[in-house]
């Protein structure tokens, strides 16, 4: 899929790998970024760790049933910010 477009895209693929019955390996590619040699490092590390707090958050919504909320609260300015302007 296309990622953060139409601002500044990237690509992203999800491959699900059945482990066993009960469990599957999720990998996470995203690649396509564009700027300086700096830029792109930059945004290849902020997207390893925004893919890999969401998909923990997944994990641990469909094992234990509870929303962690971990989007919510990892930008809390971001959503008080929208909240702000939707009033």
């Amino acid at each position: 899929m296309e990622w953060n477009a139409p601002k500044d895209p990237s690509l992203v693929e999800w491959t699900f790998e059945a482990r066993g019955k009960e469990r599957t390996f999720v990998k996470t590619r995203n690649w396509g970024f564009r700027g300086t040699a700096d830029e792109v490092v930059a945004k290849a590390l902020d997207s390893t760790g925004g893919f890999h707090l969401v998909l923990a958050g997944a994990k641990f919504f469909l094992e234990h049933g509870v929303e962690p909320n971990l989007v919510v609260d990892h930008a809390p300015e971001a959503l008080a910010s929208s909240w702000a302007s939707a009033r």
